[in-house]
């Protein structure tokens, strides 16, 4: 089989859809039925091999991670960015490519495929499957630039219209894409996502070696680790937070938090600034990959309180570290933590400052999250996705 992917994602420090694309690249050119495999990024054929040994976050095809990004992909990642909210670049953007993408692929035949792990879907001779992860730009238009709603909208229309087979990552997603587009289910595959290994329980030896200089102790502090940008809902979970401190006598558990900043978060960051002055919490901003699993495992609990998801990757990688997590009930996430989260109503912070006080306080329930989460850990892996992929490729 000869199969080419988009590769866009992997230009630039790996956000969630560069973190799917890599793994399920790596699965796809260890697997022999691939016989020939290719990116497309930008209108360009590209060595699968050489666009993910330069992937932004330093990630070989061996999955080994390097501390220092390629400095190129960091700057064509935070170019992508910036044109996406700019009308002008949008509209020269959807000009150029599809005559750069048609020539590119046309030696391709009618039975190769073409997989878009983003969306973007260009004319192909062959069969097409598309990758439609979340709707958050249909949900939430208000949480992106203008420019990109119209950009990524109009894409996953003409996505849902031409390819042959469509794949997404929960049934939350599913079924809004089959409410939304009428889409028949039989063109929908479910693909759940794996977390990296990285991320596993760590001995407090181990934390307390690696985590040295974040004067960090072990188990004793609460996580956020996402962008900061409005759909992540950061700023409810910084009222449930205070309101936690306030109702906590003696001393609370300090709140960490990660991430790179994203779109519309400018008074986000001045809350973040002024509270870390006061030292209510903590902002490290971004993290080197190589330290983010080391935070997950030696945090007490994960608060990923996000208003929308198509997966919800930090609550499976903090499960699968052996952290509680606390997440929003009517998502995704909802269906990937299961039982094994503590679920919260993510527009209310008194429920919200209630479940951070249960976990800082109640050792027995922290104790069933993590044997529950672990456990449901299991069900979840980049070389299941990668199968449940192969087979939609081949029933396509």
């Amino acid at each position: 089989m000869r199969l080419v992917m988009g590769g866009e994602s992997l230009e630039g420090p790996l956000t969630g859809i560069g973190q799917y694309t890599y793994h399920l690249a790596k699965a796809m050119l260890a697997n022999p039925e691939i016989t020939d495999f290719k990116f497309l990024a930008h209108g360009r054929l590209r060595d699968a091999d050489g666009l993910m040994a330069a992937c932004g976050n330093g990630m070989s095809k061996q999955g080994v991670v390097s501390d220092t990004p390629n400095r190129l992909n960091q700057v064509l990642g935070q170019a992508r960015s910036i044109t996406a909210q700019s009308k002008v670049a949008v509209a020269l953007y959807e000009r150029l490519m599809p005559m750069m993408e048609r020539h590119s692929l046309r030696h391709y035949e009618p039975k190769d495929i073409y997989h878009s792990p983003n969306y973007m879907l260009p004319k192909f001779p062959g069969k097409t499957v598309v990758s439609i992860l979340d709707l958050s730009t249909y949900r939430y238009p208000g949480h992106h630039p203008e420019a990109r709603v119209r950009f990524v909208n109009g894409h996953i229309e003409r996505a849902v219209k031409s390819a042959d087979h469509i794949v997404t990552i929960s049934e939350f997603v599913k079924s809004e894409i089959v409410e939304r587009f009428c889409v028949p289910e039989s063109r929908i595959t479910v693909t759940y996502l794996g977390a990296d290994a990285s991320f596993h329980p760590l001995p407090e030896n181990l934390f307390d070696e690696q985590a040295k200089a974040l004067g960090l102790a072990f188990k004793s502090y609460f996580l956020f680790t996402s962008s900061i940008e409005p759909r992540k809902n950061l700023d409810r979970l910084l009222d449930a937070y205070l309101a936690y401190r306030a109702s906590t006598k003696g001393h609370p558990l300090p709140l960490i938090v990660t991430g790179m900043p994203g779109w519309k978060s400018q008074h986000t960051h001045e809350r973040l600034q002024q509270l870390q002055g006061e030292g209510a919490i903590r902002y490290l901003g971004y993290v080197e990959q190589s330290l983010l699993p080391v935070l997950v495992a030696g945090a007490r609990a994960v608060l990923y309180p996000s208003l929308y998801e198509g997966f919800g990757l930090p609550v499976l990688e903090a499960m699968q570290s052996g952290t509680a997590t606390m997440t929003s009930r009517a998502t995704s996430m909802a269906e990937i933590g299961g039982d094994a989260s503590m679920l919260v109503d993510a527009i209310d912070t008194d429920e919200m400052a209630d479940a951070i006080w249960r976990l800082a306080n109640q050792p027995e329930k922290i104790a069933l999250l993590v044997s529950k989460g672990l456990e449901n850990a299991k069900k979840f892996s980049w070389e299941c996705c990668a199968h449940q992929t192969l087979q939609a490729y081949q029933t396509t």
